[in-house]
């Protein structure tokens, strides 16, 4: 008898399918979402900017498109009928117990469409420890958006938060069918009620999120400013003539400043400078912000000069003699202008010895 051929036979699957799929649950929603920011990063025709329609919404004669980070994430939920209360970081960092809940800065406790909000700049938690965000015009075009990005970078910043932001049983039933969902991006379960609304306050607290009330929707169109911080600045940024001007003594601000100026956010800066003068048109804002950005490398070689100095009787000795960093022999800080080495040196030396501690 001839023997029998038993090569085993593979099962076939029918393969699945790669339309646009419905998202059925809040984390499925969130997940969706996630990954249409994704999209937006790796499209090479989508860079940065802060004027040029900053929600993506507008396309240049070079067929650009452009968002900054609150810009690209407001839209991202806009898209599925959710508010996040304001479309700037500051709106949202006040507004944001009556959209979200509070989530544990670990990534273990994290799911895809969390966001990480900082002053002055916020990205999207994507899933598998990385994040995506619009970051600065200060790269190739290409590269201002940027998925993929080390999430434990931001976490690790004193002043970031991670937030859910809810999604109603509503917004979920009228969520519009969105890219190919990877499912491998979509937890088992859903840990956050979708009882809440994004407008309204409550959500439950499950699964490491901790639920934070709060009633009232926040903005849904033009930016909302806090009131109150310092009145505009008399000079015109066209003209300023020094850091210290601008300053005014403040060591705190002064602080914030050269951080802004030394991050990879140029958000950073524009928020800072919104936060401190209120009354200022964006049009000033943003002539003062370029003007500044023109010390980027500086600030960064201040703050490490700083770091340098260990102790305050250090800074002491520091201030008091001339520091170079590249200024021209015989000029000082205050006969140079703003933009330059010196002239943060200027404003450096003109501190208490209390900006060490």
């Amino acid at each position: 008898m001839a023997p029998v051929n038993r090569t085993p036979v593979r099962p076939t699957t029918t393969p699945v399918t790669s339309g646009p799929t419905k998202p059925r649950t809040p984390d499925e929603v969130r997940a969706q979402i996630a990954q249409w920011a994704i999209k937006q990063a790796n499209d090479p025709n989508i860079g940065y900017s802060q004027t040029a329609g900053r929600f993506g919404d507008r396309t240049d004669s070079n067929g650009h498109r452009y968002f900054d980070c609150s810009g690209l994430v407001y839209t991202a939920y806009k898209q599925y009928g959710i508010n996040l209360g304001g479309n700037w970081t500051g709106a949202m960092k006040d507004t944001w117990r009556s959209w979200a809940d509070q989530v544990p800065k670990n990534l273990s406790q994290m799911k895809p469409g969390d966001l990480i909000l900082m002053d002055g700049h916020v990205v999207m938690y994507t899933g598998d420890g990385k994040c995506v965000g619009a970051q600065t015009s200060h790269a190739a075009f290409q590269d201002q958006v940027k998925a993929g990005v080390d999430a434990q970078h931001y976490l690790n910043r004193p002043d970031a938060i991670v937030l859910r932001p809810r999604v109603s049983g509503e917004q979920v039933a009228n969520a519009p069918e969105g890219m190919p969902l990877d499912q491998s991006t979509v937890p088992a379960t859903d840990s956050v009620s979708s009882g809440g609304g994004s407008s309204s306050g409550g959500g439950s607290s499950s699964g490491g999120v901790s639920s934070s009330g709060g009633s009232g929707g926040g903005s849904s169109g033009g930016v909302s400013r806090p009131s109150g911080g310092a009145p505009a600045p008399s000079f015109d940024p066209g003209s300023l003539s020094g850091l210290s001007s601008l300053v005014g003594g403040d060591d705190d601000f002064f602080l914030q400043l050269l951080e802004a100026l030394a991050g990879d956010d140029d958000g950073a800066l524009l928020a800072l400078l919104r936060k401190r003068f209120p009354n200022m048109s964006e049009a000033k804002l943003s002539q003062l912000a370029n003007k500044l950005s023109a010390s980027k490398a500086e600030a960064k070689q201040v703050l490490q000069l700083r770091q340098q100095l260990q102790g305050a009787n250090a800074f002491q000795d520091a201030k008091a003699s001339p520091v170079d960093l590249g200024a021209p022999t015989g000029q000082t800080g205050d006969q140079l202008d703003a933009g330059t080495t010196p002239e943060l040196m200027g404003a450096l030396q003109s501190m208490p010895r209390t900006i060490a501690a």
